[in-house]
């Protein structure tokens, strides 16, 4: 029995110290990990992993306190250690919760980026407005006309005349013609420039993929939960995230401080209350009375002596109830167990404290965890 309570007590109290040593010292060991060793951080490793360890050994020193100053000596001690693997807990659990919010963050600070960009491309391609698209063979293609024009000018211009006056009027025409064409080969190439902006940013846009609306939905839902009640002000996602954080280091301390006290307890089996010691009477004594003195009477004839009177016995014959329901073994025997399966062999029992006085005579007792045992004795199967 005390081996299997030894060995539980070894299972449960690291499984409980457990949570409070993955918050406070994992992260550090994969910090050291990745940037190296350093004095700093294995001290700090083994600070909280000493303290979360010992916060789990605070209840049962507490229980076993020789005096009041100890006593409050554990407790203050205790709330020290928790007090330090909270403060601890509370930033691990913080840098955790911030990688997992901080990439739902970038990628909507990039998509809020694109989108911006999208929509100042679209507005200003819109303002463009209308115009002939134009390629630069119509550019050319018109460069070659002016030539043309000036060309068939200076042939019919050699003297002036009708034909000079409509060369010239063609002149103007093929240039105002090429500069049309050349405006509208600007804001041709300005549109295709800004088409491809937009189709890149849309592109990105997509490569993003899906992205939550909300970085921290569990806060979130806590938040439309809670505002029922209190209101928690415009920053109320960051207000219950910052809960969270709190209430997952505190709850993770106080399972390592109480929650091993507590599996302990209910495994063990429930305490009788110990006999009481049979009522003793004190009688107070009786002064001699002085007699007057008178003569002797005449003797009687002589009788038999009437055989003597035995001292009442117990009801019920123990000696034989021992030897035809008791072995003696290595194993012990609890004493409300033996009485109850005597009161059931026997019509009249006696009392428990009479069964407890006699049966001490024939085996050794020993009192563990309030509960008391007859030693080296076993019930016949």
């Amino acid at each position: 029995m005390i081996r299997i309570q030894k060995t539980l007590v070894s299972l449960i109290v690291p499984t409980c110290a457990l949570p409070a040593l993955a918050l406070n010292v994992w992260p550090r060991v994969e910090n050291m990990l990745v940037s190296g060793f350093s004095s700093q951080e294995l001290g700090i490793v083994l600070l909280v992993s000493i303290s979360a360890l010992g916060m789990t050994a605070v209840p049962f020193a507490m229980a076993k306190a020789p005096n009041a100053g100890f006593w409050w000596f554990c407790l203050t001690f205790g709330v020290a250690l928790g007090t330090l693997n909270y403060m601890m807990a509370v930033g691990a659990i913080g840098k955790a919760h911030d990688n997992v919010t901080f990439g739902i963050l970038d990628r909507q600070t990039k998509a809020s980026h694109v989108r911006d960009q999208i929509r100042d491309r679209q507005k200003e391609r819109e303002s463009l407005g209308s115009f002939k698209p134009t390629t630069q063979d119509m550019l050319g293609t018109a460069d070659r006309a002016v030539e043309l024009a000036l060309e068939a000018r200076d042939q019919e211009c050699s003297k002036v005349g009708d034909h000079c006056r409509a060369r010239q009027a063609q002149l103007a025409a093929r240039q105002q013609d090429r500069a049309d064409l050349a405006s509208s080969y600007a804001l041709t190439e300005r549109a295709a420039n800004l088409d491809k902006q937009i189709e890149n940013g849309q592109r990105a846009l997509a490569e993003l993929g899906y992205i939550p609306a909300i970085a921290d939905p569990q806060a979130a839902r806590i938040s439309r939960v809670v505002s029922i009640f209190i209101t928690l002000g415009p920053d109320s996602l960051q207000t219950v995230a910052d809960g969270i954080i709190s209430f997952l280091a505190i709850f993770a301390e106080a399972l390592a401080l109480g929650m091993p006290r507590i599996i302990l307890t209910a495994l063990e089996r429930p305490v009788q209350a110990p006999a009481l010691p049979p009522l003793q009477i004190a009688l107070r004594p009786v002064a001699p009375k002085r007699l007057a003195y008178k003569p002797p009477a005449p003797s009687p004839p002589p009788q038999t002596p009437s055989p003597a009177k035995q001292p009442p016995q117990p009801p019920g014959d123990l000696d034989q109830w021992i030897q035809s329901n008791l072995i003696r073994s290595s194993n012990r025997l609890k004493h409300w167990d033996a009485y109850t399966l005597y009161k059931k062999s026997t019509s009249s029992p006696m009392e428990f404290d009479q069964f407890h006085l006699a049966m001490s005579k024939h085996y050794q007792t020993q009192v563990e965890n309030r509960r008391q045992y007859y030693l080296n004795v076993a019930t016949r199967t």
